[in-house]
């Protein structure tokens, strides 16, 4: 429905890194065959490659390029308020809900 919200409770995946967690926020996006997509090939490679483009700017864009491939678990909670703005950015929202964003 073009709405995304960040929470006050976080509500990330604490094993995985942040690259992998801001992706989770891209995955309605994907227009590929969810077969295509489990064996990479051809169309879904393309569009893997494109998804991973646009992470990589909402990463700079939030100024946590640093912490990629860094567990989120690992983080301090100030940095995964950041990497939970990005999952939703991630969204591409026409409308954005924040609850406490200073928080942390």
């Amino acid at each position: 429905m073009g709405i995304a919200r960040t929470f006050q409770n976080l509500a990330l995946y604490a094993g995985a890194s942040t690259m992998e967690n801001i992706l989770t926020g891209r995955h309605f996006q994907n227009k590929q065959n969810i077969f295509l997509q489990m064996i990479w090939f051809g169309p879904a490679r393309k569009e893997e490659i494109r998804q991973r483009r646009i992470a990589e700017e909402i990463l700079d864009f939030l100024e946590i390029e640093h912490i990629r491939y860094a567990p989120v678990g690992s983080l301090p909670y100030g940095l995964r308020k950041r990497v939970e703005l990005a999952r939703a950015l991630a969204l591409e929202p026409s409308l954005l809900l924040v609850d406490e964003p200073m928080a942390g």
